[in-house]
Order: C-alpha cells, then sequence, then structure tokens
C-alpha cells in the first residue's frame, strides 16, 4: 500500500540549515674659505657636526633621543638619525612595525601583524580560501559564501517521492513542491573528513542519496552525480542527516530533524541509516 504523506512531516528541522636604513647623507662638506690646511678642516668638522654623523654628540643624540639629535657645534639629522631610519623604528626590544609574522590559529596557519608601540597584533586567519577549520576558535567552520553548496527539499504527492537538488529550478520542476529551499548544506570542496555525496536514480524513476559512487551496487541504478561533500562526523556545527525508506512506495526520506524522523517511522518509514552530517547554514 503506498504511504500518504499525512499533515506532512514534523517541523523540516535546524535548516529548514590569509633595514630600510634612510640613505647616507653625504657629510658636510661645504667650505667656509678655511683651505685645505689641517686647521680649517679641524675647525670646519668642529663647527658643523652632523649631517654625515660624524660628530659624536650628534651621532649619539640621534640614536639615544629617537629623533634628530645635536651637539654643541651643529646638528645630526643624516644616515645614522636615531628616530627615522632602520632598526630605529622597533621599540626596544619589540617588532619592527608593519612586519609580519606566521602564527597559528584555530588549526589553521594566520598571519600577526606589529603594530605600534613594538607589540605584534592578534593572529588574523587566512582569508579568501576554504580552510575547512575554525578560525575563530567559535566552533565553526568559518569559511567563504563560495565554499559552500545548498540543497532544495521537494517532494511530489502524486508519487510519494522526496526529492533533493541543488537546483532551484529543478526543485520545482516535473511535478514537486518545493518544501524547504536551501534545507541544508554540503560543503563544495574536497577536506578532510569530508566525503562525496552522490544522487542516485533507480530503475523505478525514485532516487536516493548516498556516499556510494556505485549506488550501494542498486540493479540499473545510474549515479547522476555529486551534490557536494558530506561529514562523516559532527565537526564545526554540522547536524546528523538521517536517511529513512518507505518499502512500500520506494522512497527514501531524509531530514535533519529528530522528531520528523520519529514522524515518519511511525508512519511506516523504517530509519536506515545516518547519511552523514550537514549544516543548517553556512559557517
Amino acid at each position: 500500500m503506498r504511504w500518504r504523506r499525512v499533515g506532512g512531516f514534523a517541523a523540516l528541522g535546524a535548516a529548514a540549515a590569509l633595514a630600510v636604513g634612510c640613505p647616507g647623507s653625504v657629510a658636510n662638506t661645504y667650505d667656509n674659505g678655511w683651505g685645505d690646511d689641517g686647521g680649517g678642516r679641524d675647525a670646519r668638522a668642529d663647527s658643523s657636526s652632523g649631517s654625515g654623523g660624524s660628530s659624536g654628540g650628534g651621532m649619539e643624540a640621534g640614536r639615544d633621543g629617537g629623533g634628530p639629535g645635536s651637539d654643541a657645534g651643529g646638528s645630526s639629522s643624516g644616515g645614522d638619525d636615531g628616530g627615522n631610519g632602520g632598526d630605529a623604528t622597533a621599540d626596544a626590544g619589540g617588532c619592527m612595525q608593519g612586519a609580519t609574522e606566521s602564527c597559528a590559529v584555530c588549526g589553521t596557519t594566520g598571519t600577526s601583524t606589529c603594530g605600534g608601540g613594538g607589540t605584534w597584533g592578534a593572529c588574523a586567519p587566512p582569508g579568501g580560501i576554504c580552510a575547512y577549520v575554525d578560525q575563530s576558535c567559535s566552533a565553526a567552520c568559518d569559511t567563504l559564501a563560495s565554499c559552500w553548496t545548498h540543497v532544495d527539499r521537494s517532494y511530489d504527492a502524486t508519487t510519494g517521492e522526496h526529492f533533493y537538488t541543488t537546483s532551484d529550478a529543478e526543485a520545482a520542476c516535473c511535478g514537486f513542491t518545493v518544501e524547504a529551499y536551501k534545507y541544508y548544506w554540503l560543503y563544495a570542496a574536497p577536506q578532510s573528513g569530508l566525503v562525496p555525496f552522490y544522487r542516485c536514480l533507480l530503475m523505478s524513476g525514485f532516487h536516493f542519496y548516498t556516499t556510494d559512487m556505485n549506488c550501494e551496487g542498486a540493479a540499473g541504478a545510474k549515479n547522476e552525480g555529486m551534490l557536494g561533500y558530506i561529514a562523516t562526523s559532527a565537526v564545526c556545527g554540522s547536524t546528523a542527516l538521517y536517511r529513512l525508506y518507505d518499502g512500500t512506495n520506494g522512497d527514501h526520506f531524509y531530514t535533519t530533524s529528530a522528531a520528523e524522523s520519529s514522524s515518519a517511522q511511525a508512519n511506516g518509514y523504517v530509519l536506515e541509516s545516518t547519511a552523514g552530517y550537514v549544516w543548517p547554514a553556512p559557517q
């Protein structure tokens, strides 16, 4: 006897789911008319201390003071200027502002950037990738929307078949009524802990969904392709996808709701297994 869908099942469930040193300044060589005798050179050196950083006082003042230094005879503002070039931009014992380094963040490799004060900032997760990891330590997968694919759920009241597809147009085609768009979500890229989830067409015209690319050896069954990648354990906010079967009409029914599973069993369905773990929404 063909099972009839009684008042719809219970609520659809959870989903219904990345030393620039300042160029050395040329020493101050202007000639004040002293000529090239030794006394003139000495006097010149004494009276113009700093452009080349040759005067001890000016150089040290530049280093120690964090900025242009000066001595009694002149100013130090050249290549060894403490505040504006080379390693001097790093705080004592700290990092160079703007520098980056690799760091670990919740199962992946991120990047930390040195900020003001010579301290490293928080470890930022890699951006723009389908990492399938909990990058923010929030028990969610923290990946881009493009890393996910949704699955719609439809029902044909005439045949009693439940149908699942990633195409919104197909979900509303050919006698099917959409029960839920984006009923659950699968991962769009292969990762550790995920396996392909295939749609198979039986000789009866009904479909079922499985991780076996050979459609579990069902006679005459055709693999129509992969919906996406399903988790083999509860990770990153995923939930169980229950698989049930009605022997009276050959319908395979999949639900993320334990209550709906129980309701279906009360109406003649047999719980076959947990098909895998899916997501109520992108994480």
